[in-house]
């Protein structure tokens, strides 16, 4: 398309104009400091992820002007049309996809190379600063481009295949579960909500029961039946629960009050906060760094398939005069 072609071109001359004029052009030595393996890494896909967020602003920018341009009756398309605008601007959510991974792993590699030059993984200078409100701005964006999206109270037409997909899921839930300490709750929380399309509302508290019952059948299994807890593990049993008892009852209750995406909103910033306070707490190494980010990748796209399936199951519903938004 011609549009978005000149806005990146425009944004492109621009940024090489600065360069020139207020950039001095000599290539100067990079400090000893800041000679390490993480340099090509971070600043190759750092600004990897740059360009692409620079060409889904343009197109962007070309659907709103487009737009604009129709209703204001102007005749002119500029290459986009009725039929294709729609497909031109479901681009800036597939450059968002890919290029939010690319900007996530650069802003970890990033830390871990201030870490590495410095002994601090954050000091929240201005380009930090700017990187991680770039994250937050198109993490948003991911959230709550389908904010209204048809929900239900229970699954709809469950068929056995359902049932041998939640046992799946639990099984391979259970197994993360025992080797990080968590897995359960999101490979079931991630089923309801992306694939059976049930109410955050509702898919909540159901994986934080199932979580705790895994946690209580294990914890059981393993002081009955094996080889028996360490006294460390029973202090962090009878730390949890007296915050289980009373908060999952309070939890419950507080998001019964509430809408679904704010619900959903919760648990983001919940996950946001974990996420950032792991970077700032766990040690970060190239090897963690780099696993960290294949993890990422592949969680983000196995939860694409789900969203995908998610889609084609409402269809079908659709299809057979089962749909119908219950919230």
């Amino acid at each position: 398309m011609r549009i978005p072609g000149f806005f990146v071109a425009f944004i492109a001359g621009a940024a090489c104009l600065y360069a020139l004029v207020a950039q001095d052009p000599a290539v100067k030595p990079i400090f000893p400091a800041l000679q390490s393996v993480w340099f090509f890494w971070h600043v190759a896909i750092a600004f990897g992820s740059y360009a692409i967020f620079v060409v889904a602003f343009a197109v962007e920018l070309s659907y709103l002007i487009q737009i604009f341009l129709w209703k204001v009756g102007s005749k002119k398309d500029y290459g986009l049309t009725r039929e294709n605008i729609a497909r031109f601007h479901r681009s800036v959510h597939q450059l968002v996809l890919f290029g939010f991974p690319m900007l996530t792993f650069g802003i970890m590699s990033g830390a871990a190379w201030a870490n590495e030059a410095w002994g601090v993984y954050w000091q929240w200078d201005p380009k930090e600063t700017w990187s991680l409100i770039t994250w937050f701005a198109f993490a948003l964006y991911l959230i709550n481009r389908y904010h209204q999206r048809e929900v239900h109270r229970e699954i709809r037409h469950f068929l056995p295949r359902h049932a041998l997909l939640l046992f799946l899921t639990g099984i391979v839930g259970g197994v993360i579960s025992s080797i990080t300490g968590s897995g359960l709750d999101i490979t079931t929380f991630s089923l309801l909500v992306l694939r059976l399309r049930i109410n955050e509302k509702i898919a909540t508290p159901t994986s934080v029961v199932l979580m705790g019952l895994n946690a209580a059948v294990g914890f059981a299994w393993k002081e009955l039946a094996g080889s028996g807890m360490a006294p460390e593990a029973w202090g962090y049993w009878w730390v949890c629960v007296p915050i289980v008892v009373v908060g999952a009852p309070f939890g419950a209750w507080f998001i019964k009050h509430r809408s679904r995406l704010f619900v959903a909103g919760l648990l983001y910033a919940s996950i946001a906060a974990q996420f950032v306070a792991a970077l700032l707490i766990v040690p970060m190494t190239p090897a963690l760094v780099a696993f960290s980010a294949a993890v990422f990748l592949a969680g983000l796209t196995f939860f694409r398939w789900m969203a995908n399936r998610g889609v084609r199951r409402l269809e079908w519903l659709a299809a057979q005069g089962l749909a119908g938004r219950s919230r």
